[in-house]
């Protein structure tokens, strides 16, 4: 049974427990619904930006999925300030920022889970969600961008440790959580500047102007497409698969396409029935 239920608020009534539990319910039921098939990550948000007044590193509001539950950042982070605050030492050492799960005591019947940010040394901690890897230098972290000069054109997003990094940081989708929408953005500006594109890469182009980001499955099919054998694609991690992807949107000169390749008919019916395109 499908329900429909609505809260009328009339002068002078009384709320009952009814009025108020439909009131909390319907929006935290439709987002869990909405969600329930994706993966841990970022839902919305949470981008890297660069304030121009003063060159400080913000991450900007949204939602993450951690452990099946949904969070809300509900105001931009100055992480300029963050890690001043956190009494950083000036290293050429990589970091690693991190959401760690905290949970408050009871108060008035209301538990509070939270997601902190924390600063890491050495690597990522496989219990919390990946934000980003950097370099500081007391005042100032640098936003990657396509560099159409080199000839490794996204390395400042997979290699250049002086940048920001977010290849670990997990974007929640179906199935399988994908990468930040920073680098689709990025691999959206290369393709729609990019000449004699194929007609891979105008499918590409479209999906990220759609959805923002790909599905793992959608970024597998197309280096599948692009040649590449299905033995290298399995076992690639995710930095590898990344800069492999970004290799095949490069190289990709002509409408040649791997025949042996064949999509699944159930992986097919399943990204069509979310929205997704193959």
């Amino acid at each position: 049974m499908l329900v429909n239920k609505k809260v009328f608020f009339r002068h002078g009534a009384i709320l009952t427990k009814e009025m108020l539990n439909v009131v909390y319910d319907y929006p935290r039921d439709f987002l869990c619904l909405k969600y329930d098939k994706y993966s841990d990550g970022i839902i919305s948000g949470l981008d890297f930006k660069i304030l121009h007044e003063d060159n400080s590193l913000v991450l900007t509001k949204g939602i993450v999925k951690y452990k099946n539950e949904l969070y809300f950042l509900l105001e931009d982070v100055n992480l300029t300030k963050f890690f001043s605050q956190q009494n950083l030492e000036i290293s050429r050492k990589s970091r690693y920022l991190q959401l760690k799960m905290e949970v408050k005591d009871n108060k008035e019947n209301v538990q509070e889970k939270l997601l902190m940010l924390v600063v890491l040394d050495n690597a990522f901690d496989e219990r919390n969600i990946p934000l980003c890897r950097f370099r500081w230098n007391g005042s100032e972290i640098k936003i990657p961008k396509i560099n159409y000069s080199d000839e490794t054109i996204f390395y400042d997003f997979i290699d250049n440790q002086s940048y920001l990094n977010v290849i670990d940081t997990p974007y929640a989708y179906l199935k399988e959580a994908t990468y930040h929408s920073m680098l689709f953005k990025a691999i959206g500006e290369y393709l729609n500047n990019k000449k004699n594109k194929t007609i891979l890469d105008y499918i590409i182009l479209i999906q990220i102007q759609n959805n923002i980001v790909l599905s793992m499955e959608t970024i597998k099919s197309y280096i599948l497409f692009s040649g590449k054998e299905k033995a290298v694609v399995d076992n690639c991690n995710r930095k590898d698969l990344f800069k492999l992807f970004v290799d095949c949107i490069i190289n990709n000169q002509n409408e040649t396409v791997n025949k042996n390749y064949e999509i699944k008919k159930n992986e097919s019916k399943e990204e069509i029935e979310y929205g997704g395109m193959l």
